[in-house]
């Protein structure tokens, strides 16, 4: 059956909407809304029109997001409103094309995921004794190009499902975005990160590269653009370097210079924002500093809401311990299945990384009560944060059952206080 046909069918629209409202990512009005259009005729109405060729959808949306801590942006796309739900129903279509990734790919799937890699690769014991080449495809998915990933595309629908081809065809040349202001741009979305349908363009574009190295390194896995390639000789590290290149040439992708070397065997690499090194799975120092500076940001938050009168400061800091929680737990009772708690607690070995980030935020914590970095230094007892409701990361990685006990409901910020 093709894509609009499967999509079209009330027990996929169904089992849907059901896994939507499983990843708890949605709030109660988005949720009704999305039950409306999914279940409803007017959605099995625009799934015709595409299928037919009547490509309603408006321009993407288009926005520049900070990457990391660091300065430089990165483009995001989105479709409003229903063509937004519209999209993620197709892509929840197209899961049985799983069957043409490679066993080594990881990213993007429902039978494996970045758990699966990093426990996996924990649990190679030989890894330590391989060379590892590191690097960083820079920009990737903003850096695909539409007329080299299309012939790709028609391999894999043409000739079963010719509308689905043409639409994702379609979708991929029209080269115009919307901005913030409302104005429509001329520009190249690439594989159009933030879309849906941009997570399944990652994982084809780099598909000859999988099929080339999963069957010949030593190791192989890749998440997206966070690549693997090991090897037991250093020539053939080597060799693979001089190849991988070329498929980044072949696909005008490029890499971060300094982000790219040959590691030997038993040195300390990143992968997925986590070090591995000696048998030992912590959080990385670049994925340590993301952190560090998300929850200096909550804490700045929180001190002007202090310093304005909006809140003491005892309730400015239960405001900044409700966004930690949220940050590493999840927006609601039962924790976001996204949440970052969820997938780094299986994997991390030991708790000196977790330790290191329970310092920095009870220091934070410290910094909004005091109301200055210098009076943070003054002494404060633990039991005053855990009676504001604070509780350590290392707490919860030993008792994951209390998780859901955390409390998470922001208050709501309405005036000044008299």
């Amino acid at each position: 059956m093709n894509i609009f046909g499967k999509a079209k069918q009330l027990t996929t629209r169904e089992s849907f909407f059901t896994d939507r409202v499983q990843s708890r990512k949605y709030a109660e009005d988005q949720l009704a809304e999305m039950k409306s259009y999914i279940l409803g005729h007017e959605c099995v109405r625009d799934l015709e029109r595409l299928e037919s060729g009547d490509y309603f959808l408006d321009y993407p949306q288009y926005r520049l997001v900070p990457k990391g801590f660091e300065s430089r942006k990165r483009p995001v796309y989105s479709f409003p409103g229903t063509q937004g739900f519209l999209l993620k129903l197709i892509v929840y279509a197209m899961r049985d094309l799983q069957r043409i990734y490679s066993d080594r790919l990881f990213s993007f799937r429902t039978d494996k995921n970045a758990v699966d890699l990093l426990l996996e690769v924990h649990h190679n014991r030989e890894i330590q004794h391989l060379y590892v080449l590191k690097t960083d495809i820079s920009n990737y998915v903003g850096s695909i190009v539409p007329e080299l990933l299309i012939p790709m595309l028609y391999e894999v629908f043409m000739p079963e499902d010719p509308a689905f081809y043409r639409f994702l065809e379609w979708l991929l040349t029209r080269n115009r975005v919307i901005d913030h202001k409302g104005q429509v741009l001329e520009h190249c979305p690439g594989g159009m990160g933030g879309v849906p349908l941009g997570n399944f363009f990652m994982n084809l574009y780099l598909h000859e590269l999988d099929e080339y190295f999963a069957p010949r390194a030593a190791f192989y896995s890749r998440f997206a653009d966070d690549l693997l390639i090991c090897a037991r000789s250093e020539e053939e590290i080597r060799e693979y370097k001089r190849r991988f290149f070329e498929f980044l040439d072949q696909l005008r992708l490029s890499v971060n210079p300094a982000k790219t070397e040959i590691l030997m065997p038993g040195e300390a690499f990143d992968l997925l924002g986590m070090e591995l090194s000696e048998g030992r799975i912590r959080i990385s120092d670049y994925s340590m500093k993301k952190i560090k500076r998300k929850l200096r940001i909550y804490a700045d938050r929180a001190l002007v809401l202090r310093n304005r009168g909006i809140m003491t400061p005892e309730e400015a800091a239960e405001y900044l311990i409700i966004h930690f929680n949220r940050y590493f737990f999840g927006a609601d009772g039962e924790g976001n299945l996204m949440a970052w708690a969820k997938w780094a607690f299986p994997v991390i070995t030991d708790t000196e990384s977790l330790t290191e980030i329970d310092h920095y935020f009870q220091e934070s914590v410290r910094y909004v009560l005091y109301g200055s970095m210098k009076k943070r230094k003054l002494s404060i007892p633990y039991e005053k944060l855990s009676a504001l409701g604070y509780r350590t990361l290392v707490f919860y990685y030993y008792h994951p059952d209390r998780i859901q006990e955390i409390r998470r409901e922001l208050p709501e910020i309405t005036s000044l206080r008299d």
